[in-house]
């Protein structure tokens, strides 16, 4: 990290290098629309990113006033990430990389507190630099945090020109971010021995899930019963405590190996053939089981988790994302959110583009298995997170959502996200004629609705796309921030 505060001239042939990699560049981005913006504004020198994180403030962007003059750099006290966080752009109105830029200044200040050999606190000492989980279906945030910076100089010429040095920024990633994604190569834990089972509180929970997996339950209930009765869970309030995924599976290994040796073994046609079919049925089960257990390799690993860095859930190539991402916010939500001695600590969760994936009708979509169970971890999903953002203020957690459907969204969740106080706003497009029209019937956007609406209109902070410009609200104060793409692609 560079020791000057000053911005200095970059030799042409830095500007020019290819450092290394081939990222791709998102080709959507206008650099024409960056003219006037490179002439005012400048990312914050090293000296300056210090004196903040010592002071407990991030940095969220550059500011400007009611006349897009540059007032100087956007900050906010580290308590503003416990408040609720809702992002509302329309599709290519810039919001994965407004989130990728949030969390590159956030590994930034985590490695200068670190480098202090303290935690970016507020005024009370009381919450610690926080950890950030990213559940991300699209495979947005897949290249996020490798050891590569964007190969257009336009976009390097904001961060080298404040006195940051490429070889710094580069080591951030593999310092700071950790990758979960379900494949055959990466060994990935999903943490909880049990968590396979979204809430999983009784037997007839499990007997559900079996279903959903495609099984014919009723046909060996009772060797279901049974194997629980060897794992001396058959009463329903034991189950969430004591169940253990894994001996559950070789225990119905056992029953399978029993009855195959018993239809081998027996006396006439028709006791081998109902031996055999008992095999095929109690094999329903247990297939799909250990299918998840392949995909995502040791299904049954609880790694260590609380260490302030950036989770990346990358669940494009799951067939079943949000169990995947369920795995996350349900140990969340029961091993730190809940627990007293982690009062005031401080994590916020991004569900990247689209929250309207989980806020769909519970009815079950599709016909096949996979298609069920995903209908229903979707919704299940949705449930978590709108209980953290019911009790998670309570203990230092904030829910940092982001939709290019807020009509939608205020429709379906009403004033759950209406009165969330931090709002980002983004190019709306004609989603802010749906915002008008739900305004009328009730369900408020809240009293910034005329200066979001001013500010979309031509000629307005937000009214053109791939800008980088956004609306932060809070509390009915209104700020100008610009972001720019993230050096990390």
């Amino acid at each position: 990290m560079s020791s000057t505060s000053s911005r200095f001239d970059i030799p042409e042939d830095i500007l020019d290098h290819n450092f290394g990699l081939d990222s791709q560049i998102n080709e959507d981005i206008d650099l024409s629309k960056f003219e006037t913006i490179q002439q005012d504004a400048y990312f914050p020198t090293p000296d300056e990113m210090l004196k903040a994180t010592k002071k407990g403030l991030l940095y969220i962007g550059a500011e400007f006033n009611e006349d897009k003059k540059f007032v100087g750099h956007g900050f906010v006290q580290t308590f503003e990430y416990t408040m609720h966080q809702v992002l509302y752009a329309t599709s290519g109105g810039g919001k994965t990389e407004k989130q990728k830029f949030d969390l590159m200044n956030l590994m930034i200040q985590k490695d200068m507190a670190d480098t202090l050999n303290k935690d970016i606190k507020n005024p009370d000492d009381k919450i610690k630099v926080f950890d950030a989980f990213i559940f991300d279906n699209l495979g947005n945030f897949r290249n996020f945090g490798e050891p590569i910076l964007q190969k257009n100089p336009e976009f390097l010429k904001f961060y080298l020109k404040s006195g940051w040095d490429p070889d710094y920024l580069r080591s951030l990633g593999p310092k700071w971010v950790r990758k979960y994604r379900p494949n055959y190569l990466k060994k990935v834990g999903l943490w909880r021995n049990a968590v396979v089972i979204p809430n999983l509180e009784s037997i007839i929970d499990l007997l559900e899930y079996m279903v959903l997996l495609g099984a014919e339950v009723n046909l060996i209930r009772g060797q279901l019963y049974e194997v629980l009765d060897e794992m001396n869970i058959f009463d329903d309030e034991d189950l969430r405590e004591n169940f253990v995924f894994k001996e559950f599976i070789e225990q119905l290994e056992v029953i399978k190996n029993r009855s195959r040796y018993e239809a081998r073994k027996g006396e006439d046609s028709k006791q081998k053939e109902a031996g055999f079919k008992r095999v095929s049925i109690v094999d329903q089960v247990i297939s799909p089981l250990k299918k998840l257990e392949r995909k995502y390799h040791n299904v049954y690993d609880i790694p260590t988790f609380e260490d302030n860095k950036i989770t990346i859930m990358d669940g494009l190539n799951s067939e079943d994302q949000w169990l995947f991402h369920i795995s996350a916010l349900s140990h969340v939500l029961e091993n730190f959110v809940i627990l007293e001695k982690n009062l005031q600590s401080i994590k916020i969760l991004v569900q990247t583009d689209e929250y309207g994936n989980v806020i769909k009708d519970a009815a079950i979509q599709g016909t096949n298995s996979t298609s069920k169970r995903e209908s229903r971890f979707a919704n299940y999903m949705r449930d978590l997170i709108l209980k953290l953002i019911a009790i998670g203020r309570n203990y230092g957690l904030g829910v940092y959502l982001a939709t290019q459907n807020p009509g939608q969204m205020l429709i379906k969740e009403g004033r759950q996200f209406a009165s969330i106080q931090n709002k980002w706003i983004g190019y709306l497009g004609t989603e802010i004629d749906k915002m008008r029209e739900n305004n009328k019937g009730g369900s408020s956007f809240g009293p910034e609705l005329e200066t979001v609406m001013k500010e979309s209109s031509k000629g307005g902070w937000i009214s053109e796309k791939r800008t980088g410009q956004w609306l932060l609200i809070q509390d009915q104060k209104v700020r100008r921030i610009l972001t720019w793409m993230p050096c990390y692609n």
